[in-house]
């Protein structure tokens, strides 16, 4: 074998262990930087909230009509909401099954 096949097999089979080591490492490593920076923001964001509920309230929040990207606000979505309950429901933490017939008609 010639000084210079085996020099050649020596690159080719270093590069493939250097690139599927890092193939292999990679998705790792960024999956967990990914999620740390999304628990960050996610923990930033209900900070965020909680102090302005303790500074204004739920109906100051809910009142304020201004709304704009920047200033976007859970509470000022149309499915959400909060009100106090009279009394606690007695179906809480049930679970509850409908298994009527139902026709959908034009």
């Amino acid at each position: 074998m010639k000084l210079q096949f085996k020099l050649a097999l020596y690159n080719a089979l270093s590069k493939a262990i250097i690139i599927a080591a890092i193939g292999l490492i990679l998705p790792v490593i960024l999956k967990k930087v990914v999620y740390s920076h999304i628990d960050q923001r996610l923990n930033a964001r209900v900070a965020r909230m909680m102090l302005e509920v303790e500074r204004g309230g739920i109906r100051e929040i809910i009142m304020d009509q201004d709304c704009s990207f920047d200033d976007y606000n859970i509470f000022k979505e149309e499915y959400v909401s909060i009100k106090p309950l009279k009394m606690m429901p007695s179906y809480f933490g049930k679970e509850i099954y409908l298994d009527a017939e139902r026709n959908i008609e034009n």
